[in-house]
């Protein structure tokens, strides 16, 4: 099972003071009193959250009322997720996946000035990741080829792969990470995702950690000097 967190950094705006209501009804940004400190004293506040994502999708549905299936060519889903904001860095980490966060930055970017909230992804050195990435390494990266939006090599030897390595067409790294004593297979990408596709070390579970995946999200972050 992949485990993953989003991360972007505010770029104008301020987090709410208070619940924040997305237009026609889409969702929410709701400032809670928790709060939560990693290992490195790196501090967070809490926001709850919901989106409605409109999916283009058929399906068929039981309507209770009416004792009877509706077929609909559309339908909304929600997401319930948290963000974790570190003033000092202007940091947000979000516990849901990059589709989600970027649709829901979307709004926010739109709103009124007073509620606008925009953010920007960090700026990925890839020469510099090459060199902490141990082993097993995967590239994604964009392709010009005719019919081909993207293309994926993998390989111990991928980052010597002429094709592969054009710096401005990559989107995502995959390879192995010492984090907190344990080797993980992590996947860094240009929009902020960050993916650990083996277990989570065991260290950040035997500290009785809310949320061990925010701790890794931070640990992969100092380790790629993306946070100081």
């Amino acid at each position: 099972m992949v485990n993953a967190n989003s991360v972007k950094f505010l770029k104008k705006g301020n987090m709410p003071t208070k619940k924040l209501e997305l237009p026609n009804s889409l969702g929410y940004i709701k400032p809670t009193k928790k709060t939560i400190s990693t290992e490195d004293h790196t501090n967070f506040q809490i926001f709850d959250c919901l989106f409605a994502k409109d999916k283009n999708h058929p399906i068929r549905y039981y309507d209770e009322t009416n004792g009877e299936y509706i077929d609909l060519d559309r339908y909304q889903r929600k997401f319930d997720f948290h963000i974790f904001y570190n003033p000092s860095r202007n940091m947000l980490i979000l516990d849901t996946n990059a589709t989600i966060v970027k649709s829901f930055f979307k709004i926010l970017k739109n709103l009124e000035e007073d509620q606008r909230i925009e953010v920007k992804t960090y700026k990925l050195d890839y020469e510099f990741i090459d060199q902490i990435f141990k082993t097993a390494r995967t590239i994604r990266f964009k392709s010009s080829d005719q019919g081909v939006n993207s293309k994926t090599f993998s390989g111990n030897e991928v980052t010597i792969n002429q094709e592969a390595i054009k710096r401005d067409n990559v989107t995502s790294i995959i390879g192995v990470l010492d984090v907190k004593g344990q080797a993980c297979t992590v996947s860094i990408s240009k929009t902020g995702s960050i993916a650990c596709y083996s277990s989570l070390p065991k260290a950040l579970f035997n500290t009785g950690i809310d949320y061990p995946l925010l701790e890794f999200t931070v640990e992969v972050l100092k380790s790629l000097n993306l946070i100081n």
